[in-house]
């Protein structure tokens, strides 16, 4: 337990150094394990987010730029690992910007060699927020977007999905807290995200709903193929 500390002391330290360096990185421990990862990335190159263990041993790192070769930056919003299985929030932005090419959500999943299991591209009306792997391998995520065209209150605020990213849970819509269903809509499409790019925290990885709808164009391309709205891409 100590030496978790110690571990966690020292990546959030090290989080510091590169904020002052202008690069935002974020850390969270969970499950025995160490996340860090880099908020925003341009670099195709680099591992974006690393794990350890307790005893600070490195366990896993991973790359979630390079899959999709259309996007020039990423922007993770959570990562959650437990068992086998590493959940990512993140939002790609096009190489077209995103004026041109709207940013694009993805829920991707890894195990721990680093391999990727899928990706399921996002509805904007189930942005992520948060997300958390439980001990079934189910991805819990919180949203806080209701997409283009939709009424916030309709919108759920939890969804859990199996760990093959299929809905199995929606919970919790806006329209049983109405005081703020109004003021808590915020996407790729609207907000920071919209004028300066996806920002954790504020940028929205849209999720699959229920019922997905097509997107209003065509997002970067998850390789080696390119789902719709809402499906589920093995891998």
């Amino acid at each position: 337990m100590f030496l978790r500390y110690v571990l966690l002391a020292v990546v959030i330290a090290s989080s510091q150094m590169y904020a002052e360096q202008g690069i935002a990185r974020a850390v969270k421990s969970e499950g025995g394990l160490v996340i860090y990862w880099e908020q925003n990335s341009s670099d195709a190159g680099a591992n974006q987010v690393e794990i350890f263990d307790e005893h600070g041993h490195g366990i896993s790192k991973l790359n979630v730029l390079r899959p999709v070769p259309d996007a020039k930056r990423v922007s993770i919003d959570d990562v959650s690992a437990r068992g086998d299985l590493i959940a990512v929030g993140a939002v790609y932005v096009n190489k077209q910007g995103s004026r041109q090419i709207p940013n694009a959500g993805a829920l991707l999943l890894f195990d721990f060699s680093g391999q990727m299991l899928s990706a399921i591209t996002m509805d904007t009306t189930h942005a992520i927020t948060r997300l958390a792997v439980d001990d079934r391998s189910n991805i819990w995520t919180l949203t806080d977007g209701a997409g283009v065209g939709v009424d916030p209150a309709t919108v759920p605020m939890v969804v859990e999905y199996s760990n093959k990213g299929e809905i199995q849970k929606e919970l919790l819509t806006h329209k049983m807290f109405p005081f703020h269903a109004s003021d808590t809509r915020q996407d790729a499409m609207i907000g920071p995200a919209a004028i300066n790019g996806p920002s954790p925290g504020t940028a929205s990885a849209p999720m699959p709903a229920s019922q997905p709808s097509a997107p209003p164009s065509t997002p970067p391309a998850l390789t080696p193929v390119t789902a719709p709205s809402g499906a589920f891409v093995p891998f």
